[in-house]
């Protein structure tokens, strides 16, 4: 049996090393082959979003770096485990640098599992997944986003067993112990199907206790805050101002401007370039009033680069301009999917909804989009007709509202929970154009192609 770990702990994090050492001697016991990534120490270049892993080199990154070693060893081990600090409830930079790789391993082809929209396996079989988060103290509810984006993860990757948990000092040394060999049991290649705690945790559906909470938070909004004078735009998509991330929010900040708002923008991956750069992202965000984030959905998550500045923010926040933690500034977010169901984009909302928390901003609420890319592909969104009507109405309510010293309102979320097409329909014409780039890229014959089986 091979085990792979993909630990993003840092090196002399206590509650990590007592999980290191549990690890490494369970896998002993079981006589399992263990392979640890120490993903602080491994250079891995940011996922550049350009689908060259299903079209160009299918299976394969076309970036040559750590990364397709992963993918390798992800693909050959019979359980995969993911060690990181909790990160707003997701996963910290480190480990989603790794993870955002991961696409390569399955297919681009659109299939119907679990009644939802997700892409068809790669490869025969993947391992069985666990997701161990590391916590300063107990937090049900960064707790419960964990979980989610762990069974999210395994339910894309189509893992047909899953566990996970979130450790803290407060378990103490024992405590830790006992919890990770608890997953460990639970989520075994070699574990019986037997067991409360097994049935519990088997399979590929979500958790039962996870429905995500990614609204405005209760008290926030008891009555309306002043009206926003300074807006600023963060695009987090890697294909920067040429993105559908930009365009939905150019329209946006247009609509902000008939109600007399002056809005800037800034491209997280432009601004990560240089550390007077950040500096001068990180000054924005200490000025503007209201602060709108958006981004593509990546692997159930915020992409590595959005989430590594978002550390910064709050640890800017944090520790350099405490004086801006109090509540006054507004934070919202605008995320699209490549899937038709909007439900995919609750993981990346509630990540977003925690991080605002942390970093003393209210929430003002999110915007979900299914099958964003398919519908906007990066045009304005003024040019697309009725076929974006339902995407243009919600953010001029959304506008309307922040303006007015509100929330993003319920109309315009519900608005973008409609599947502008059928989700049958989505992936049978998804899957036509996967072929038509396929053989426009010359890999027709190569799309299912499984690089890295042994």
């Amino acid at each position: 049996m091979n085990l792979c770990i993909l630990d993003a702990a840092p090196l002399r994090h206590p509650t990590a090393a007592v999980v290191r050492r549990t690890l490494l001697d369970y896998a002993a016991r079981q006589r399992w082959t263990p392979r640890t990534f120490f993903l602080p120490d491994i250079q891995i270049a940011d996922c550049a979003g350009d689908f060259n892993c299903w079209l160009k080199t299918p299976g394969v990154c076309s970036i040559n770096d750590a990364n397709r070693e992963i993918a390798t060893a992800i693909v050959q081990s019979d359980l995969l485990v993911f060690l990181t600090p909790v990160t707003f409830g997701g996963y910290a930079s480190e480990l989603k640098k790794a993870v955002d790789h991961i696409i390569q391993d399955i297919s681009p082809f659109f299939e119907s599992v679990t009644g939802e929209s997700h892409h068809e396996k790669r490869y025969g079989r993947y391992p069985r997944l666990i997701g161990v988060g590391l916590a300063d103290r107990a937090d049900d509810e960064a707790a419960r986003v964990f979980r989610t984006v762990v069974a999210r993860n395994a339910l894309n990757m189509q893992s047909d067993r899953h566990a996970s948990g979130v450790l803290h000092p407060g378990l103490g040394q024992e405590g830790i112990e006992t919890e990770a060999v608890r997953l460990l049991d639970a989520a075994s290649p070699t574990a019986r199907e037997t067991g409360g705690v097994q049935r519990e945790l088997a399979g590929t559906s979500l958790p039962h206790d996870t429905a995500l909470d990614t609204g405005p938070r209760p008290g926030d909004w008891g009555s309306a805050m002043p009206a926003p004078r300074s807006v600023l735009v963060l695009g987090g998509s890697p294909r920067g101002e040429r993105s559908t991330s930009a365009s939905i929010g150019r329209y946006l900040i247009t609509r902000l401007a008939t109600h007399g708002v002056c809005a800037d923008t800034m491209e997280i991956y432009a601004a990560q370039r240089t550390p007077e750069k950040v500096a001068s992202l990180l000054a924005a965000t200490d000025q503007a009033d209201l602060i709108v984030l958006s981004f593509p959905l990546y692997v159930d998550s915020l992409p590595a680069p959005v989430i590594r500045m978002l550390e910064r923010i709050a640890a800017h926040r944090r520790h350099e301009a405490p004086g801006t933690r109090s509540g006054a500034q507004r934070f919202m977010a605008v995320v699209q999917c490549g899937f038709p169901e909007v439900g995919h984009n609750d993981t990346a909302l509630a990540i977003c909804r925690a991080f605002a928390r942390e970093a003393g901003f209210t929430w003002a609420g999110g915007l979900a989009l299914g099958g964003g890319h398919g519908l906007v592909q990066s045009k304005p969104l003024d040019s697309l007709g009725g076929k974006a009507a339902h995407l243009r109405k919600a953010c001029a309510l959304t506008a309307a509202s922040l303006v007015s010293g509100r929330p993003v309102p319920a109309e315009a979320v519900a608005l973008l929970a409609r599947p502008f097409v059928p989700a049958w329909l989505y992936r049978l014409f998804g899957n036509l154009g996967w072929r038509l780039d396929a053989r426009r890229q010359k890999t027709s014959g190569q799309l299912r192609h499984r690089p890295y089986e042994t």
